[in-house]
């Protein structure tokens, strides 16, 4: 398909970017909602990467991209990687001004607590919360009027809403020049000699487009022992 790539990055402290490999047409704007996954990017897959840092062990799961919309996609992970029950809404649109905003909500099933509730009770409570989730409109998902708490209250009011302290999300890259100098050092000398076009090399992030130059003394520096 014409999107090879999707990229998202998200950090504890809640900075997020994300990247798409283009090479081919894409459908209008308007139009890319409602096209079928598979219209886009073909058959693929879908991988979730969890690094928590030092002294952690990375954890990545990767299933089978399978449905026509990336909801479905999504929900499918979830059964097959991560094998607990959970739904998923996410939508995306743009507003009267031309901005683009996006939603998600999504609901996990937690490991029952209590045995003395019947199994019957719990998968019933269970069912009607998605079917509640179900009914969320894309509108809602988007308003920026509508606060996610009273969102979350309209649905679930009568189950009783606990909200923990939120965690905002905004924009942050976190390429450096430091970072793509450490990366053309690591390559072989030739290989990054033949990346030199008019005297430098230029590195772009993919995630925010920042441009780090490195003339040719700089990339001799890399290599002096």
């Amino acid at each position: 398909g014409p999107l090879r790539m999707l990229v998202t990055d998200v950090t504890s402290a809640g900075a997020i970017r994300g990247y798409a490999e283009v090479s081919g047409d894409l459908p209008p704007a308007g139009e890319i909602a409602a096209a079928p996954v598979s219209s886009l990017v073909g058959k693929g897959y879908l991988a979730f990467t969890v690094d928590q840092g030092e002294h952690t062990e990375r954890y990545q799961g990767i299933v089978e991209l399978i449905g026509d919309s990336l909801t479905e996609c999504i929900d499918h992970y979830f059964r097959q990687s991560e094998q607990f029950a959970a739904a998923i809404q996410v939508t995306a649109g743009q507003n009267d001004a031309g901005q683009w905003r996006a939603g998600a909500m999504m609901l996990q099933r937690l490991p029952d607590q209590e045995a003395i509730v019947a199994l019957e009770e719990r998968d019933e409570a269970w069912r009607r919360s998605v079917i509640l989730m179900s009914s969320v409109t894309a509108t809602e998902l988007l308003d920026p009027a509508l606060a996610p708490t009273d969102l979350l209250f309209r649905l679930f009011h009568e189950d009783g809403v606990r909200v923990f302290e939120q965690q905002p999300l905004a924009f942050g890259c976190r390429c450096s020049r430091e970072r793509a100098a450490r990366i053309l050092a690591s390559l072989p000398r030739l290989e990054v000699e033949d990346l030199v076009v008019d005297g430098k090399i230029a590195v772009t992030c993919q995630f925010c487009s920042t441009n780090q130059d490195f003339d040719e003394s700089e990339i001799a520096g890399f290599y002096e022992t």
